[in-house]
């Protein structure tokens, strides 16, 4: 028996986005709000690549191990370990004001709450049919959690590591043992993002949906399933 599992999803200020990937490339199942019509369609995207969120996932874990690696280079080649430490430490501080000011911004405006009420039911849609493997109930979808596994929570991620990276610098210049502990943290933190741990950063971006957002996602699952059966 197939097992459904949604492999990318998006959410828009009036609507969400199911994504499935086929040998002939991405397809997006997309249910949106059009005055008082919910308005479904399916199409193929124009490219063979994945969504852009996906790849952007991707390329900061990629960049996060690249760190880790050059904390290793730097112990055997570089003396100026401050000057990393510092670097590191900017960057996490750049990041957590952009995703801040990203967040401050969403929240002033009425679209950006809309997004975020409809983020949460793209997250509970998504949760819905990994959790069913079917079209579920009003009532069952709204008992499934607003979080994703991967979604701003990834943000936090990538702020914790460069923040230790950075400590993993100074750790290192106190005595060489303690690269072994700065190493651990860097497993630990990607192990808390994979058990869900910092699934709360996403209070910041995400909304409680109404009955208006739900009935979108019903919609939105309803199309996406009928096209992987």
């Amino acid at each position: 028996m197939k097992k459904f599992k949604v492999q990318n999803s998006q959410a828009f200020s009036n609507g969400i986005g199911l994504y499935s990937e086929r040998n002939d490339g991405w397809y997006i199942a997309k249910s949106y709000k059009e005055g008082n019509t919910v308005v479904n369609s399916y199409e193929r995207l124009e490219t063979k690549r994945k969504p852009k969120k996906q790849i952007l996932f991707k390329m900061g874990i990629a960049l996060i191990y690249v760190l880790a690696l050059l904390v290793l280079v730097l112990i055997i080649y570089d003396n100026d370990i401050t000057r990393c430490f510092a670097m590191n430490i900017i960057h996490a501080i750049i990041s957590c004001i952009y995703f801040i000011g990203k967040k401050i911004k969403e929240s002033l405006n009425e679209e950006g709450k809309k997004r975020r009420k409809f983020r949460s039911a793209t997250n509970m849609a998504v949760n819905a049919i990994r959790k069913f493997q079917r079209i579920p109930t009003m009532d069952e979808l709204k008992k499934c959690s607003e979080f994703s596994a991967n979604g701003d929570s990834i943000e936090l991620f990538y702020i914790l590591m460069y923040l230790w990276i950075g400590v993993c610098f100074r750790l290192i210049e106190l005595h060489l043992v303690y690269a072994i502990i700065a190493l651990l943290g860097i497993g630990i933190i990607s192990l808390m993002h994979s058990c869900g741990a910092l699934n709360f950063w996403q209070y910041f971006s995400t909304l409680p949906p109404t009955e208006e957002e739900l009935k979108v996602a019903l919609s939105a699952i309803e199309l996406w399933l009928e096209h992987e059966k």
